[in-house]
């Protein structure tokens, strides 16, 4: 698993999991947020279901990506879901992936 990714449990998020076995059901069209911020974490304590539109406006007042670089005008950009997402990130990412394609194989 990717550092910050979520984990996974029989094909399906382990923090929803936990969240319906110990806490409840998930409403209709509700997401569950991870109020510690580790998307891997599945402590029901540091777990909330809330609205996309809850969850969307938190995201909005972040002003640094998680890798700490700012949401500016000239760091940021629109994806295709409509996600801010932040261009230090994308070119280091982009650039690692363009290594990692060129690199001698084994």
């Amino acid at each position: 698993m990717k550092r910050g990714s979520y984990g996974v449990y029989r094909g399906k998020y382990a923090h929803r999991v936990i969240y319906e076995k110990l806490v409840g059901p998930i409403p209709k069209d509700y997401v569950i947020d991870h109020i510690c911020r580790v998307h891997d974490c599945v402590n029901p304590e540091h777990l909330r279901a809330i609205t996309r539109s809850q969850n969307a406006d938190a995201n909005r007042i972040k002003t640094h990506c998680p890798r700490g670089h700012a949401y500016d005008e000239k760091n940021t950009y629109i994806d295709g879901d409509g996600g801010r997402r932040c261009r230090s990130c994308s070119r280091l990412r982009d650039r690692n992936r363009r290594e990692l394609m060129h690199s001698p194989g084994p």
